[in-house]
């Protein structure tokens, strides 16, 4: 089996974007962390949340900067569907954690993540995972906005920031049609993994004034 690079500069971009995002994060990764017991559960959550973006984003590297025979092709995307599907369902089960310190909800989350999984591989439609992405993700902008008006967790602002900045992404991740030329054209995908990058940086910076990385 022979892998191309393609020759489609857009697809270039997004993964070497995509590559980029993979790296970062993977870094960020290993120094979530913390030595307060009470702590460990939510740093672990977060830690396996970040891992799983860079696998993700490592996989997407590899399918947009490659053309793959058909049949692989879409094995990997179903793959990437996913982590992504499995990533989304952490990044719930961890606001949830943070806001009531149980990890109750996770049969509930798992059966939310089969109902979102099953329709990505039925319609091979990327729209499913950003409408459940975008719930999702609304849903911890209002509770880590709700903690940060309370005072109730460190760097609750912080994520709020991170959450924002990762919901401009998924809604501009939306339109095929977008493109921006700054030096090199970025499409609707290669601009979502700028942004993430972007978030995820201020997701971990808001992770680590609580849990207090060294």
């Amino acid at each position: 089996m022979s892998f191309m690079i393609t020759s489609m500069k857009t697809e270039l971009v997004s993964a070497v974007t995509d590559l980029l995002l993979a790296i970062t994060v993977f870094m960020y990764s290993k120094y979530i962390t913390t030595e307060e017991t009470k702590k460990q559960i939510r740093a672990n959550i977060w830690r396996y949340l970040f891992i799983l973006v860079a696998c993700g984003a490592l996989l997407g590297s590899f399918a947009h900067g490659f053309i793959l025979p058909e049949v692989f092709n879409q094995i990997v995307w179903w793959l990437i569907y996913l982590i992504l599907d499995v990533s989304i369902t952490l990044f719930a089960l961890a606001f949830i954690y943070d806001c009531v310190a149980s990890i109750k909800a996770i049969p509930t989350l798992l059966v939310l993540a089969l109902i979102c999984y099953i329709p990505l591989i039925v319609y091979d439609s990327f729209t499913i995972f950003i409408i459940y992405q975008l719930l999702v993700m609304m849903a911890a902008l209002f509770a880590y906005g709700f903690l940060a008006i309370k005072r109730r967790l460190t760097g609750a602002s912080w994520l709020c920031c991170g959450i924002t900045v990762m919901i401009i992404g998924a809604i501009l991740q939306g339109p095929p049609e977008l493109k921006i030329s700054l030096i090199w054209t970025f499409d609707n995908n290669s601009i979502y993994h700028v942004l993430s990058m972007i978030g995820m940086t201020l997701l971990f910076y808001g992770l680590r004034l609580d849990l207090k990385v060294r």
